[in-house]
């Protein structure tokens, strides 16, 4: 249904304004056709599992998170003389958690672990990088136990009572003094962060943007 059509996304938005424009996903590219799809939604450059431009690294199932900000970097590195929007899909934490001699929550905590780590170091590497940057960071779901006894069985949830799941936190880091205000203290779907974040930079704001806000 997307295939064939244009569509009014915040990568094309950024790419109007002359932004370099990059969608990175340590995944294949074949996954829910993200390859074909993704490539209709105004991104200059996409990196998948098996074009990526920095040394590949494995933590559990999947590349790991540092990979991912490593190319991050080097793209910023890269286009240090055009404004540069990055949308990546990280997979390190995603399930299944079944390491040898970890129980499922011993190994998602460990990645989250690894993922903290390496988050830090990333946000600190762009703090020496000369240039305005800003970070969205969020997740798009809890994890998906299956063990028999898992911790969500063990909390008594189920279908009647797992939306919780779904209601992530956020985090939004910037390397200079960006005005925070803006960002919503309240609930909000994760739909409208980008336009409160394109908000809180100063971007200019068509009609659509008007109405999301």
């Amino acid at each position: 249904l997307l295939l064939n059509r244009p569509q009014p996304t915040i990568a094309q938005y950024y790419h109007d304004m002359g932004y370099n424009t990059n969608y990175i996903h340590t995944f294949t590219r074949s996954f829910y056709s993200r390859g074909r799809v993704y490539a209709n939604f105004g991104f200059d450059n996409m990196y998948f599992d098996d074009n990526l431009t920095v040394p590949v690294e494995y933590n559990g199932s999947y590349i790991d998170d540092e990979t991912i900000f490593n190319q991050i970097t080097k793209i910023l590195k890269e286009n240090k003389d055009q404004p540069t929007f990055i949308h990546t899909t990280t997979m390190q934490d995603h399930q299944p958690y079944d390491e040898e001699g970890k129980t499922e929550i011993e190994a998602y905590l460990n990645r989250i672990q690894d993922m903290t780590t390496d988050l830090r170091a990333f946000t600190q590497e762009l703090k020496e990088i000369d240039r305005p940057t800003v970070v969205l960071f969020v997740g798009d779901h809890l994890p998906c136990f299956k063990g028999e006894g898992n911790v969500y069985e063990q909390l008594n949830m189920n279908g009647e009572n797992c939306n919780v799941l779904y209601e992530q936190p956020y985090i939004v880091w910037s390397n200079y003094n960006m005005d925070y205000s803006k960002m919503p203290q309240e609930n909000v779907s994760i739909f409208y962060l980008p336009f409160m974040l394109l908000d809180s930079i100063g971007a200019p704001k068509d009609s659509f943007v008007q109405s999301m806000l």
